[in-house]
């Protein structure tokens, strides 16, 4: 069993108060404007809700909002800015060099989490107006070499980490500022989520397990010919967790509470796997000893 305790995080809705600084540029399309005309394939933006819809009709006149209207409006992608605070992990905010945002919470937050990253290194600034700015958090994301030989140290290609949990200090007016960076090159971030941990039990059993469930179609025609359209996918896990008797109720109530909604779930951070933005699927308390029950839990992500 690990030995750390299950941390579930409730992620903090960021809007334009709480982003209170980015440096990443967006060239969405033009504001939507009620009443105006629009043709197929027109796209527009709704500012307020960092949101960019796609004209399905010919139409002018309507003044129904595109959000509200399915019938001439589909909903396409997040703005450049805000796609790595949307609940989808396959959406990614996209810069040159460096992603740098500024939250100011305006509660106490201790976790940090981003996902989907494509980038060298991850930097987090943390400003108190009493304590002032504390030291700067650096994260190197290379993965471990596989062998400590000379030879893997040249020739092995290195891999980069595509997520990393942060511990934040907690401090109640703080600013966080988020740096992102991949120096020469396009930095990339699918999610970013800030919140408050909560940590249950006494850790997972070993024998968890972790995977994908893809939408992708992969089918083969008469001829043989293979036929491939590529999709999203999403993250599932599967995992016990063993909870004192005195967290129990406790522990079944919050995710009774949390069944519907968009959650941050981590068995371990040991494996990045094993951290998951998404919906309980199914769990099942056991009461297996007196004083444990065994918590089987089924995650499954946001594609």
């Amino acid at each position: 069993m690990t030995s750390t305790a299950v941390k579930i995080v409730k992620p903090l809705a960021i809007t334009d108060s709480i982003l209170t600084a980015t440096n990443v540029s967006d060239n969405p399309p033009s504001d939507w404007v009620s009443g105006a005309s629009y043709a197929v394939g027109d796209e527009v933006v709704r500012p307020t809700l960092h949101k960019i819809y796609s004209s399905n009709t010919a139409h002018t006149g309507v003044t129904t909002l595109p959000e509200n209207d399915a019938v001439n409006w589909t909903y396409k992608s997040p703005s450049n800015d805000y796609a790595m605070f949307d609940a989808s992990n396959s959406t990614q905010t996209v810069n040159a060099d460096t992603i740098e945002v500024t939250i100011t919470p305006g509660t106490i937050v201790n976790t940090l989490h981003l996902a989907n990253l494509d980038a060298l290194e991850v930097r987090v600034i943390t400003v108190d107006p009493v304590a002032g700015t504390l030291p700067t958090q650096t994260f190197d994301l290379k993965s471990p070499i596989p062998s400590p030989s000379w030879y893997q140290w040249i020739y092995t290609t290195r891999t980069y980490k595509k997520s990393i949990t942060i511990p934040l200090p907690s401090y109640r007016d703080a600013s966080f500022t988020v740096e992102i960076d991949k120096t020469g090159a396009d930095a990339k971030c699918g999610t970013l989520v800030i919140g408050k941990a909560f940590s249950y039990g006494d850790g997972i059993e070993y024998g968890a397990s972790a995977g994908i469930q893809s939408y992708s179609t992969n089918q083969t025609d008469q001829f043989g010919n293979r036929n491939v359209l590529k999709r999203g996918y999403s993250n599932k896990a599967e995992w016990n967790v063993w909870v004192p008797s005195n967290q129990v109720d406790g522990f079944n109530n919050l995710l009774i509470s949390l069944r519907d909604e968009v959650t941050l779930y981590i068995g371990t951070s040991k494996y990045e796997m094993m951290s998951v933005l998404g919906f309980i699927k199914d769990f099942r308390p056991n009461i297996t000893y007196d004083d444990i029950c065994i918590f089987n839990m089924q995650v499954e992500s946001t594609a």
